[in-house]
């Protein structure tokens, strides 16, 4: 079976070429999530001394660059289902007012919610 950013991955790229404005802002909405929960944080580099260096640079090439930490499939589902549970409390206030955008914001749910 193949995982869920392989399957978000070929999906956006079907959008992209299907023109699907929707599926596309959706599915990159939910690959930055997880990009952002791949990241690490890091501690302060070591900044080099002014004599003969630049200003505030870090000491060393690539002194800067962390390996991402890897996502298990669950993982990755619990961010999706976050990213469903925040369309959804957007949509109940949509209802409430009755925004034209509603429909537009349950179709992206759908399509979340397939990945699960």
């Amino acid at each position: 079976m193949d995982s869920i950013r392989t399957r978000l991955a070929a999906d956006l790229q079907r959008a992209m070429k299907e023109r699907n404005s929707s599926a596309v802002q959706a599915l990159r909405s939910l690959m930055a999530a997880l990009d952002n929960a791949e990241a690490v944080a890091t501690s302060a580099p070591a900044v080099m001394p002014m004599a003969g260096g630049i200003a505030g640079a870090t000491e060393g090439v690539g002194s800067t660059e962390v390996p991402r930490r890897a996502l298990s499939e669950e993982e990755v589902r619990e961010i999706i289902r976050r990213e469903i549970a925040e369309m959804a409390g957007a949509a109940a206030l949509l209802e409430k007012s009755a925004r034209p955008e509603l429909g537009q914001l349950r179709v992206k749910i759908r399509l979340l919610e397939s990945y699960l």
